[in-house]
């Protein structure tokens, strides 16, 4: 297998098997690659998918009409892929487009994610932006920042940190918390709220229809539902119904619908 760089302009034919290819100009890859490795650190536009044995990472710019694979999956600058990205680890400090699935043992985000199908992986965390059109699921979540997913984010644990205005249409698992970003947004939260209808500015909160688990503590949620064996509501919450099997405590200032046990 030959390694390949374009440093300048130029191209490079697809369907082949190459080692190690480098840009660090203007390339563009005709048609799908498999390769060892792709690296890019100027731009490069790729006209099917990159199959990657071992890493892919951008610095730059990277557009793929397909998907990636990889071992390894880096994004630093900007990556836009027009289906699935697959990989063992997924990291992105920059900005990451997938008009598909992103499927991965792990997912750590600094940055931004934006998934227009499911997102899957054995852990799921960072801190940015994050917006998935279908669902997520996980081992483990946890996430803060602006959030949102149009179908279920399900997993065993569940740890969200709204920083801004964030919505999940189902949330599910067995512990779940739900509290504003910052050990001082309860301090923040009561300011800015006294403060809001003069500047304008609102709290973080998560909005769901639906939130289901065994132990939960919620802050900041608007919700139509919520279940659970324990249960513990912050002021902050406003909630239709709540269905508990065991305690349900609620802090003064929350404000709740129904409280019905099961």
């Amino acid at each position: 297998m030959n390694d390949h760089s374009i440093s300048g302009s130029g191209t490079l034919p697809g369907g082949d098997q190459y080692g190690k290819i480098s840009v660090s100009g203007s390339g563009k890859l005709l048609g799908s690659v498999r390769c060892e490795a792709l690296t890019v650190s100027g731009a490069c536009r790729a006209e099917g998918s990159a199959d990657c044995a071992q890493n892919f990472s951008v610095s730059g710019s990277f557009r793929a009409d397909g998907g990636v694979s990889a071992r390894a999956f880096s994004v630093s600058g900007a990556c836009r892929v027009g289906e699935g990205v697959r990989a063992e680890t997924v990291k992105v400090s920059g900005t990451l487009r997938s008009g598909g699935d992103v499927q991965a043992g792990t997912v750590k985000i600094s940055g931004s994610l934006h998934a227009d199908g499911n997102v899957r992986a054995s852990e799921l965390s960072g801190s940015g932006a994050f917006r998935v059109g279908g669902g997520v699921e996980a081992e483990t979540v946890k996430l803060s920042g602006v959030m949102h997913v149009g179908g279920l984010l399900n997993a065993e644990k569940i740890d969200l940190r709204p920083g801004g205005d964030s919505e999940v249409t189902e949330i599910g698992g067995t512990e779940i918390t739900i509290l504003p970003w910052g050990e001082s947004m309860q301090t923040l939260r009561s300011i800015l709220e006294a403060v809001g209808g003069v500047f304008g500015v609102k709290p973080s909160r998560m909005k769901a229809d639906t939130v289901e688990g065994d132990t939960l503590e919620l802050d900041a949620l608007d919700a139509k539902v919520v279940r659970g064996r324990k249960i513990f509501v912050h002021a902050g919450c406003r909630i239709d119904r709540v269905e508990y099997a065991e305690t349900l405590d609620v802090e003064e200032g929350a404000v709740i619908g129904e409280q019905i046990p099961t």
